[in-house]
């Protein structure tokens, strides 16, 4: 678990542990064996590297693990929008000297291809945060 106050850095994550993190964000909480089944679409993978895997996503502090019977459950100790942004804010510090013109003029590319609802949802977020340097809406007498 994250320590309050410190630092946190995102650990770097394999194709199998990106794939393993989905199958929990989405069932909330998770067996090795609800797991294996949720990636059974893709390419197959044994149970004992499922186990692994999740055993990895718990050292590295994403995963959280409670033994119910005789089997660990697992759930997220980080929510995807979480890790996502450290692993941007991350990329932006090292690669952009912590500029966000580069990080932003991506993102409106990307955003080229996202639906009309993302892009309503995105739009909608936008005008609901503040803006940097205004001050009060009302207008003060001269």
């Amino acid at each position: 678990m994250r320590k309050p106050g410190v630092r946190w850095h995102t650990p770097p994550l394999g194709a199998l542990e990106i794939r393993v993190l989905k199958a929990v964000w989405a069932s909330v909480e998770a067996d090795a064996k609800a797991v294996q089944s949720a990636l059974q679409g893709e390419h197959a993978v044994s149970l004992s590297t499922i186990q692994s895997t999740l055993q990895r996503l718990c050292r590295k502090q994403l995963l959280r693990r409670s033994k119910i019977a005789h089997a660990y459950c697992y759930s997220a100790a980080v929510k995807r929008g979480a890790l996502i942004g450290d692993s941007i804010g991350e990329v932006i510090a090292c690669l952009g000297r912590g500029e966000l013109q580069p990080l932003v003029s991506s993102f409106i590319e990307l955003a080229d291809d996202a639906d009309r609802e993302t892009l309503d949802r995105l739009q909608q977020w936008v005008d609901a945060q503040p803006r940097r340097g205004e001050g009060s809406t009302e207008e003060s007498e001269s």
